[in-house]
């Protein structure tokens, strides 16, 4: 069965000195291999704007809010606001996620499957839709 974009919840940890958010093991369906984390995004900014070969993300909200699109070759976008950083978002590979409607101060973080590879980006949207005819270019 082909994975979908879906929420989870995070494992958390509550004390009277702050909350612990676990992201690995239990979790997540893949085993991290890749953490990297987005702030200081301006007003009005639009990140992501490609999709993956391989790697499977999940993006969690840091501080304050945002929307995800997600949206397979040939298909419409499914779209996710985020805001509780004690959910995080499954993204499976071949999808074609945008990040945009940032509120002020807004920062997330992304545990990836895979490490940094560029050849495993589709930053064309042409390409990434020839993939609904085809199947998976790889």
């Amino acid at each position: 069965m082909e994975e979908e974009p879906q929420l989870i919840r995070l494992r958390s940890v509550p004390h009277r000195f702050g909350e612990l958010v676990v992201a690995e093991g239990g979790p997540l369906p893949f085993e991290p291999r890749r953490t990297y984390f987005v702030h200081g995004i301006p007003a009005g900014a639009t990140r992501g704007g490609h999709a993956h070969r391989r790697t499977r993300e999940a993006i969690i909200p840091l501080r304050g809010s945002f929307r995800v699109s997600v949206a397979r070759p040939g298909g419409s976008a499914e779209v996710f606001r985020l805001s509780d950083p004690r959910a995080a978002l499954l993204i499976p590979a071949h999808r074609w996620v945008v990040l945009d409607e940032f509120s002020d101060g807004a920062s997330f973080l992304v545990v990836a499957s895979e490490p940094y590879d560029e050849a495993d980006y589709i930053r064309d949207r042409a390409a990434f839709e020839g993939l609904g005819a085809g199947g998976c270019a790889g």
